[in-house]
């Protein structure tokens, strides 16, 4: 049987800025692994290429400062280069280095990149994002999500409605298929709809994506990080399944636009069907007898 693509997207976000930027430097890795920690948020992204999307980002994250400055928190961008050799990819990692923590020449493994990442963040928590969501035309998003995530007392596992550049729905949290054939599958209800949501809305979902995940930096420890037996997807699902077990739950928060480019630096249609069963065996049982009871 093979299992159905649910990664279905846009093509590549096309170039929007344009600037200059200081020669590369041969320096491979800026920062080194934290040991104190401090109340914040360690915004983690991988990115191979793509200069548009990286330095969006960049301006994303700078323009979230104040947000979290002026609330005592802090604020941190840690970028993973999984090979890029583009000149001006090259520098812009140069500038992002001189404030922030960046990694180059990883080999791209969303799971042990991530996992790895985490090491050299600071903060009590951890938001891993997708490169091509657009955070610098939202980057209020950021702390919305952030302050919302902490007025709740107990663990959770945190993430916000994404849309497709038509602003139809993207991602407005994970559910699993019923459908004969296609029992347990990870799927995104309500893809491609247009649907109007109040600000500050806050719902209770199975999973969320992992284009804009937000954990405390306890809990990704307590169980271990993302499962690093997967090689191209199904990591994301995974995590939050297995803090489910531990009865943590995920939501979803309304944060105004936020748009995702979907396949922005992952190939359309590039799908692990490996992956697909491997989450199978280890879920279907739970998915039926809790999620689906």
């Amino acid at each position: 049987m093979e299992l159905a693509n649910f990664y279905t997207g846009t093509s590549n976000l096309n170039r929007s800025f344009e600037f200059n930027l200081k020669s590369p430097v041969p320096v491979w890795s800026s920062g080194s692994p934290r040991q104190n920690e401090v109340l914040g948020l360690s915004v983690i992204v991988l990115n191979l290429e793509a200069p548009d999307l990286l330095h969006q980002i960049y301006i994303g994250i700078e323009k979230a400062q104040n947000d979290f400055k002026e609330s005592g928190y802090v604020l941190e961008l840690i970028v993973g280069d999984t090979g890029s050799q583009e000149v001006e990819v090259l520098n812009l990692l140069d500038l992002i280095g001189e404030k922030y923590s960046v990694h180059r020449g990883l080999d791209y493994h969303f799971s042990k990149n991530n996992n790895y990442l985490t090491k050299y963040t600071k903060t009590s928590h951890l938001l891993f994002l997708n490169n091509d969501v657009l955070i610098y035309k939202n980057p209020r998003a950021l702390w919305e999500c952030f302050s919302t995530h902490l007025k709740v007392e107990q663990e959770v596992i945190s993430s916000v409605n994404l849309l497709f550049p038509d602003l139809s729905i993207q991602h407005t949290g994970v559910d699993f298929s019923k459908k004969d054939g296609m029992e347990n599958i990870p799927f995104h209800p309500h893809s491609h709809e247009y649907l109007e949501v109040v600000k500050g809305t806050v719902k209770y979902v199975p999973a969320v994506t992992g284009a804009f995940l937000m954990t405390s930096k306890m809990l990704f420890e307590k169980i271990e990080g993302f499962d690093e037996g997967y090689n191209k997807e199904c990591q994301d699902i995974a995590y939050c399944l297995r803090a489910r077990k531990i009865d943590v739950l995920s939501r979803v928060i309304e944060v105004g636009n936020l748009i995702h480019i979907e396949n922005g630096t992952r190939p359309k249609n590039d799908y692990s069907n490996p992956d697909r069963k491997r989450f199978l065996r280890k879920f279907s049982s739970f998915i039926e007898g809790t999620l689906n009871a």
